[in-house]
């Protein structure tokens, strides 16, 4: 009697059993650490106070820059692993949550005698939530609005057929030829690299 019962509930319980890793997987196709690729603006601006307007924000970023005493000072490291983004959840954590840090560097503007100079970068968008869309779309909730928008705002963020993930946003760049904060739009692009 005891092994009809259990026939009975078998497909049941494969079926969730199936549709509970599958979901798994899924959130693994996401999850992980991923590096900037490319970074490119709409228009130019001098980033690395060189004097020189560049559409390439990720070499405007990475180039050495220069100090008010015209010092070279190195520049972005996009290889550091303090700086790639993280999708969460990760294989080393236990908490489901979809979290999503883009730890995109930030120029941190200061002066000596009303010069301009790079002080250093701080990460920023790092308290959004997300949730697999559809056509390979990734919905992001802004955690912090008051905080993130005084950098910017993100529009969307997609899976490209290569697997990297594409953000467009519009961001606050301090523009060393102009002397001044400026908006621009921007297309960074994501590799996984765990």
């Amino acid at each position: 009697m005891r092994t009809h019962s259990i026939k009975k509930y078998l497909p049941i319980l494969l079926l969730i059993l199936v549709t509970s890793c599958k979901k798994d997987n899924e959130v693994k196709t996401v999850s992980g650490y991923y590096k900037i690729i490319s970074f490119k603006a709409e228009t130019g601006a001098d980033l690395n106070n060189d004097g020189v307007k560049s559409d390439d924000i990720y070499a405007e970023l990475s180039k050495p820059h220069f100090a008010v005493s015209g010092q070279q000072i190195s520049g972005y490291n996009f290889n550091n692993h303090t700086g790639f983004m993280e999708m969460r959840p990760t294989d080393h954590q236990s908490n489901p949550a979809k979290l999503v840090s883009f730890n995109i560097p930030h120029q941190h503007i200061d002066s000596v005698n009303g010069t301009p100079f790079l002080a250093f970068y701080l990460p920023v968008f790092t308290t959004y939530s997300y949730k697999e869309g559809n056509n390979n779309t990734i919905e992001l909730l802004n955690n912090n609005v008051p905080y993130n928008e005084k950098f910017g705002s993100l529009y969307s963020f997609q899976i490209l057929e290569s697997a990297n993930l594409q953000l467009h946003l519009s961001k606050k760049i301090f523009c060393f030829v102009e002397k001044n904060w400026i908006r621009l739009n921007m297309t960074i692009q994501y590799e996984k690299v765990q």
